[in-house]
C-alpha cells in the first residue's frame, strides 16, 4: 500500500480530525519534501491472553501534517508460546499485519511521545493454529527516543514498552483518556494486553525531519 493511499484511507475511514486533538504543547515534525517513511525493527512481543513473540518488524506510513498521520506495521516470524505460528489472513505464515492506524505526536511527562490510535477499536487480527486472536483497544502510547528537539535527522526511533499485560504508558499529557490494548480469543471476553516493540523510521527519499516544540 502506498503512502498516499495509507493517508487517504485513514482520513476517509477514521475521521482523523475527530480524534482527540493535539495540545498546543505537543511536538511537531518539520517534514522533508516527502513525508512518507518506512519502519524496521527487531524482536517484538504481544503479552496478554495469548503471548506472541515475533522475530522482526517492518512497516510504512506517512505524516498527514507535522503532528500526525497514518502507519501500518507487519510483524514477522511470529509464534505463540514459542511453538505455534500466528498469521493474519492472506499473509505468509508467521506474519501479522495491523490495520492502517492513525497516529499523533504527543508528550508524556513533557517528553516526546507517539500515540497510535486504533481504527474503530481494532488493531490487528490473526490466527494461531485455528484460534482467532483479535487485538482491540483505544490506543497505545510509545516514546520517541530519537531525534531530540531541534535535531535534524534522516531517521527517527520510537519504542512501545509493557510490563506483563500492561503498557508502561497509558496516558499522554493534556488528555484525560486512558489508552490500552486488549486481546480476545475466538470471540471470548477480551483481556488486558501489551505491546513491546521498537523501530527505526527512515524518510523514503532520504530527507531530514526536525522535531520541534
Amino acid at each position: 500500500m502506498g503512502i498516499k493511499t495509507l493517508i487517504a484511507v485513514v482520513v476517509a475511514a477514521c475521521a482523523f480530525a475527530a480524534l482527540p486533538a493535539a495540545g498546543m504543547a505537543d511536538p511537531n515534525m518539520d517534514l522533508p519534501n516527502n513525508s512518507g517513511f518506512t519502519v524496521f525493527g527487531g524482536t517484538s512481543e504481544l503479552t496478554g491472553g495469548t503471548n506472541v513473540h515475533c522475530a522482526s518488524m517492518t512497516g510504512s506510513g506517512g505524516f498527514e501534517n507535522g503532528n500526525g498521520g497514518a502507519i501500518q506495521l507487519a510483524f514477522h516470524g511470529c509464534k505463540a508460546f514459542g511453538l505455534v505460528s500466528c498469521t493474519t489472513a492472506g499473509q505468509p505464515s508467521g506474519t501479522i499485519v495491523t490495520t492502517v492506524l492513525p497516529f499523533g505526536l504527543r508528550t508524556v511527562g513533557g517528553n516526546p511521545a507517539i500515540l497510535v490510535f486504533s481504527k474503530e477499536g481494532h488493531f490487528m487480527t490473526f490466527s494461531c493454529l485455528g484460534a482467532i486472536v483479535k487485538v482491540t483497544g483505544k490506543g497505545v502510547v510509545g516514546t520517541v527516543l530519537k531525534p531530540g528537539y531541534k535535531e535534524a535527522s534522516k531517521t527517527f526511533e520510537v519504542a512501545f514498552k509493557g510490563t506483563g499485560a500492561t503498557q508502561n504508558h497509558l496516558k499522554v499529557d493534556g488528555d484525560a483518556n486512558t489508552y490500552t490494548l486488549e486481546s480476545s480469543v475466538n470471540g471470548g471476553a477480551p483481556g488486558a494486553a501489551a505491546l513491546d516493540a521498537s523501530g527505526i523510521g527512515t524518510w523514503v527519499e532520504g530527507g531530514e525531519g526536525t522535531l520541534t516544540k
